[in-house]
């Protein structure tokens, strides 16, 4: 692995993201890209653009080539600032080598922060006017067929939730979500003032779904599946 090195790099590019049936492709524009693999180094990348019309821009570091030769996993930290908030992942990607698709496996923590929930307000479907303070974060363990969501804490000004939730199911099967929720606090008409106003209904425009809708994700989280423990 000595003589084998990697690298990537963009300008100017405009991609999207979601293009499956029934989603709704995001936008995004790369101004740059750079990530690199060298022979005798770490993974590296940056990247500046924008999405969704929120200017970013974000790093990432990750394992050598040779302990990704080794272990079969690459392990990663990703960190993106946009306008006052702050994402970051860490996390590891195992079963690289594996010779069945069904054996990959990705862990990883995340965490969201923003002194004003409206700085990505053009990501999580709330109001560019919103003042209070975000701060989401948990942990992700997922396979093919199932994925488990752990340590859940949201706290989005006077609301606190904590809690998990896990799927199974086959691949192109639709799976059942259980989530168990805990809302420690809530004030409803605060929170109903975080959110931007409903644009008006359109007549026959069809039956309503219960889903989660975010505007980052080009499909909404169905929730008619969803079993809930509060």
């Amino acid at each position: 692995m000595r003589g084998l090195s990697a690298r990537l790099a963009a300008d100017e590019a405009r991609l999207t993201y979601g293009n499956v049936a029934g989603g709704r492709p995001v936008g995004l524009r790369l101004d740059r890209l750079e990530v690199a693999l060298p022979s005798r180094g770490r993974l590296r990348g940056l990247a500046r653009g924008v999405l969704l019309d929120e200017p970013f821009q974000a790093r990432l570091e990750g394992s050598d080539l040779d302990s990704l030769a080794r272990d079969g996993q690459l392990r990663f930290e990703l960190q993106a600032d946009a306008s006052g908030a702050r994402a970051s992942l860490a996390g590891a990607l195992r079963g690289l080598g594996a010779s069945v698709a069904s054996d990959a496996e990705l862990s990883l923590r995340f965490s969201l922060a923003a002194a004003r929930a409206g700085t990505v307000g053009r990501w999580l479907g709330l109001s560019p006017e919103a003042t209070v303070p975000l701060d989401l974060r948990g942990r992700i363990e997922a396979r093919p067929d199932r994925a488990h969501l752990s340590d859940l804490a949201l706290r989005l000004g006077e609301l606190r939730v904590t809690g998990e939730a896990g799927r199974e199911g086959p691949a192109g099967i639709a799976p059942r979500i259980q989530a168990r929720l805990a809302v420690e606090s809530i004030d409803v008409d605060a929170l109903a003032r975080l959110l931007p106003p409903r644009p008006p209904r359109i007549p026959n425009a069809g039956g309503f779904e219960a889903a989660l809708r975010l505007p980052i994700l080009p499909r909404g989280v169905p929730l008619a599946d969803v079993v809930f423990d509060l």
